[in-house]
C-alpha cells in the first residue's frame, strides 16, 4: 500500500473518524482505524458497533508525481494524529514496505493488517434526502432534551416520525420535550436514532449545506453527505405519545427578549445551589426571575415583556430553560403556560413548527 494526501484533510479527517473508535474496546482491533487505498480514494474508517463513521479523501500521488498502490492497513488513531499535526509538511505519505508502515519516509508506526477488521454493517433499501442545513438545525435542537440515562434506553435516541408531508424530530428525557418539524417530500419510517450516533452525525455535518442522503434498514440508519458517511443503531422499542403531553390551548402567553432571559438566567443561576429552581413571576407588564431556596444567596431580574393573561408564579429547573432558550435562534421566545403545575411551552417566536416543553417545579408555600 502507498498513498499521498493532503496532510490537513487527513488531520480532519482521522480527527473526526475517531469519535467512532472506541479506545477501550473489548474486541483490540476496534480500537484502530481503517485505512483503505483503492482507485484513487483514501478511505478511513472507525467502528464501534454502536456508530461507524467513514470518510473519503483524494489520493493525491499523480499530481507529485508518484504512483499510489492500492492496499489497506490498521492505524493506531492516536499515533498517526498526533504525529501528523506535528508534521511541517503540506502532504503525508503512507507506505508499506518491508512489513512496515512509513509516514514520510522519516517515521514508522506499527500497524495491523486490514483484513484482521471486523465486518462492517452493510445497508440496503430505499434512499431520502434531506437538506444537511435544516437537518444540523433541527437535530442541533432535539439534541437538548436527549436523556442519558440507560435505563430509559429508548429516550436516549432522537426519534423520527412523519404525519403527512411533515417529518418531526423529537426527544425528551422525562423532564422536558424538544420537538420540530419541517415539510418534506420525502417518506421516512418511524425510527429512534441512538444518541451517540446524533451527536457523531452533528459533528460531521458542521459547516456542511449539502443534502443528506439517509438509508434506513431494520437496525441501522446510514446518514451520507459529500465524502461523509454515519452509520448508526437504531433503538427498539415503541417511542412515547409525547404529543399527548403537549395542552391545545393556553391561558397565558409571555414574549420576551430571548438574550435578556439567558443572561439573567446565567447570572442566578450562580446562586441557585442544588435545587437549581428559578421562579419566574409573571406580572402585567415584566416578569421577575428570583432564586428560590438559593443555598448560596439569592438574586432577582426583572425582564420587561408583552404579557396575556393573569399574574402567575412558576418555577424551573435552571438548567433545562437554559439549555432549550441557547439552542433556539430567534431575537424573542414565547411561553405558554396554564398554570404552575402544567406543562409550559417555550419556543423561538415565529417559528411555529419548534417547541421546547419543560415541566414545572412545584414551589413550596
Amino acid at each position: 500500500m502507498k498513498t499521498t494526501v493532503k496532510t490537513s484533510e487527513f488531520i480532519n479527517a482521522l480527527a473526526l473518524v475517531n469519535g467512532s473508535i472506541d479506545k477501550r474496546a473489548i474486541n483490540p482491533l476496534l480500537a484502530y482505524c481503517k485505512m483503505e487505498v483503492a482507485n484513487g480514494v483514501v478511505r478511513l474508517t472507525g467502528f464501534d458497533f454502536k456508530t461507524m463513521t467513514q470518510i473519503s479523501l483524494s489520493d493525491i500521488s499523480d499530481s507529485i508525481g508518484e504512483t499510489a498502490v492500492d492496499g489497506g492497513v490498521l492505524l493506531p488513531p492516536q499515533i498517526a494524529l498526533s504525529l501528523c499535526q506535528k508534521l511541517q509538511t503540506d502532504t503525508v505519505t503512507f507506505l508499506i514496505e518491508d512489513s512496515r508502515l512509513h509516514v514520510n519516509r522519516n517515521y514508522q508506526i506499527e500497524y495491523l493488517p486490514a483484513e484482521d477488521y471486523p465486518s462492517l454493517p452493510s445497508l440496503s433499501g430505499d434512499v431520502i434526502s434531506l437538506p444537511g442545513e435544516d437537518l444540523q438545525r433541527h437535530l442541533s435542537f432535539a439534541n437538548v432534551a436527549l436523556s442519558t440515562d440507560e435505563t430509559k434506553h429508548i429516550l436516549t435516541g432522537i426519534n423520527f416520525s412523519q404525519e403527512g408531508d411533515m417529518i418531526a424530530l423529537a426527544a425528551t428525557d422525562g423532564h422536558r420535550l424538544a420537538m420540530t418539524e419541517f415539510e418534506s417530500s420525502a417518506k421516512i419510517s418511524n425510527v429512534t436514532v441512538a444518541g451517540e450516533g446524533v451527536r457523531q452525525l452533528l459533528k460531521l455535518l458542521k459547516k456542511r449545506d449539502s443534502d443528506v442522503q439517509i438509508l434506513l434498514d431494520d437496525s441501522h440508519v446510514q446518514f451520507a453527505c459529500d465524502n461523509h458517511t454515519l452509520t448508526s443503531r437504531v433503538l427498539d422499542g415503541m417511542y412515547p405519545n409525547y404529543r399527548q403531553l403537549i395542552p391545545r390551548e393556553f391561558a397565558r402567553r409571555v414574549v420576551m427578549e430571548r438574550e435578556d432571559v439567558i443572561h439573567a438566567l446565567d447570572r442566578l443561576s450562580v446562586l441557585v445551589g442544588s435545587r437549581n429552581v428559578v421562579k419566574f413571576s409573571i406580572g402585567a407588564d415584566a416578569v421577575i426571575l428570583a432564586t428560590e431556596g438559593g443555598e448560596l444567596g439569592q438574586g432577582q431580574e426583572q425582564i420587561p415583556a408583552e404579557i396575556e393573561g393573569e399574574a402567575l408564579d412558576v418555577a424551573f429547573n435552571v438548567k433545562y430553560v437554559l439549555e432549550g432558550l441557547k439552542a433556539m435562534s430567534t431575537s424573542q421566545v414565547q411561553m405558554q403556560l396554564n398554570s404552575a403545575t402544567a406543562p409550559v411551552i417555550f419556543s423561538p417566536l415565529g417559528e411555529d413548527k419548534w417547541l421546547y416543553l419543560v415541566m414545572p417545579i412545584q414551589l413550596r408555600n
